[in-house]
């Protein structure tokens, strides 16, 4: 009771005080307010702040900005992982990279020890050296060549060297062959020549002992002369006559054998270089079949080295152990490939779906770089998913792919363009359209009065 009596007491004090002072503030109020209405600032400040919404609103019905439709994504591979694979296998002898290293295409990634790689490029390498000497030394001699000029690195090798010291002792074989047969013209030549002399000779000489035949002869008839003088003198002539005719008949025969010698050393000759060129055939088709074959081995020998198929990045190492066995075909790496396209994947609601198609240009704001600072990359739609897919999370979204055409000059810090790599997380803005300002302003109003005062059925 005492309480309640109290209470009403500072109430109505309360009120008495806060009277009065209105009473007391109401004539300085309107005071003000005529004062006010005399200034002329105030009239001025409303016609401005007039022009300016009035300026506003054109701007906003004339001002575009793009219609977008945004998503969610992150960076991938422009192309799928590679699997990096060893045709041989081997022991491996050394990993070079560590998984996450960024890799240059042909960079030594791992080296694969294979000795009987090696071993066969060594013995393939032996071979060739020989049948290229070899092939020197027959094109030499099936040309007629006196002397075989071989490379220096032929001469180097014993496999040249034994070709060199063949090409002499065959040169020395098929000279003395043909020096036999060129010593035998030679000596029929003689004989040839002495059989003519001894021909002329017997012919004079026949002719004088057919004289002196006759003359006895005839003496003989007239009794001059005696019947032996008579026999000897025809025996003599016939001596000669005899003689003259051996003489006569050797000299077709040494012609012949002179001919025949000489067809000798000519046969000699091209029977050699034959022979040469025979086994030049041969040893040309064997050097051609090694030729290839040393491409294989060859082959073999560089994959020792397994290198970087493309630009990239390690994301897995399969072999961690030096001096390990890899087996023929076994999976020693994998690789996400990085070349000058950046692909972003972004995940669009499927409400958006009506207003995305192939081609649509769009701006790419990577999380890792503030995009006050380092601004966005333009790109392109260039892949959506026939139908929704599903998120960890149960959503379902369209999966949309844009091509970004890496820039040097889009994303640079002090100079240097930053790395955009596989998994960095995106916000891809799909430019759809453009409308103004106040369509933008407008839309909400639009919806509302689309829809507002209708009954659903």
């Amino acid at each position: 009771m005492k309480f309640t009596t109290r209470l009403s007491s500072f109430i109505g004090k309360s009120l008495q005080r806060v009277e009065a002072s209105t009473r007391k503030a109401v004539p300085a109020l309107d005071r003000g307010i005529d004062a006010y209405r005399e200034m002329p600032g105030p009239k001025v400040f409303v016609l401005a702040l007039l022009a300016g919404l009035l300026l506003l609103v054109i701007w906003a019905y004339l001002a575009p900005i793009d219609m977008v439709v945004r998503g969610q994504g992150r960076i991938v591979p422009s192309d799928h992982n590679q699997i990096i694979q060893h045709l041989e296998g081997g022991i491996v002898s050394a990993i070079v990279v560590r998984e996450g290293a960024a890799v240059r295409k042909d960079q030594v990634l791992i080296t694969i020890r294979d000795v009987r790689a090696s071993s066969d490029q060594g013995e393939g390498r032996v071979k060739l050296l020989g049948l290229r000497a070899r092939v020197a030394r027959l094109t030499a001699e099936a040309g007629g060549a006196t002397q075989l000029n071989l490379p220096a690195d032929m001469l180097a090798d014993p496999a040249g060297q034994s070709e060199q010291a063949a090409f002499a002792a065959r040169q020395a074989k098929l000279n003395g062959e043909l020096s036999i047969l060129r010593e035998q013209t030679t000596q029929r030549q003689a004989e040839l020549n002495e059989t003519i002399s001894r021909q002329k000779s017997l012919t004079d000489e026949y002719a004088l002992v057919q004289q002196q035949y006759q003359l006895v002869h005839s003496m003989y008839l007239k009794s001059a002369a005696s019947q032996l003088e008579d026999i000897q003198a025809q025996s003599r002539a016939q001596d000669v006559r005899s003689r003259l005719s051996a003489a006569s008949s050797m000299i077709p025969r040494l012609r012949a054998a002179i001919s025949e010698a000489q067809a000798k050393v000519t046969d000699g000759v091209s029977r050699f270089r034959a022979e040469a060129r025979a086994d030049l055939t041969t040893a040309e088709t064997e050097l051609a079949r090694l030729s290839e074959e040393m491409k294989s081995r060859n082959d073999r020998v560089l994959r020792s080295e397994v290198k970087a198929p493309m630009d990239g990045v390690v994301n897995r190492i399969f072999v961690n152990t030096v001096g390990g066995v890899v087996k023929p075909g076994d999976p020693i790496l994998e690789m996400t490939p990085i070349d000058d396209k950046v692909v972003v994947e972004a995940n669009i609601n499927p409400t958006d779906r009506a207003e995305l198609a192939i081609g649509k240009p769009a701006r790419v704001k990577v999380t890792a770089y503030d995009y006050g600072v380092f601004g966005s990359m333009q790109g392109k739609v260039t892949e959506i998913s026939a139908d929704t897919v599903p998120e960890e999370k149960g959503e379902r979204h369209y999966r949309v792919k844009i091509e970004v055409t890496r820039d040097p000059e889009q994303i640079k810090s002090a100079g240097n363009s930053l790395p955009l790599m596989p998994g960095m997380t995106a916000t891809a803005d799909i430019v759809v359209g453009r409308r103004t300002v106040w369509q933008y302003l407008m839309s909400p109003i639009n919806r509302f009065t689309q829809s507002a005062l209708r009954e659903p059925r």
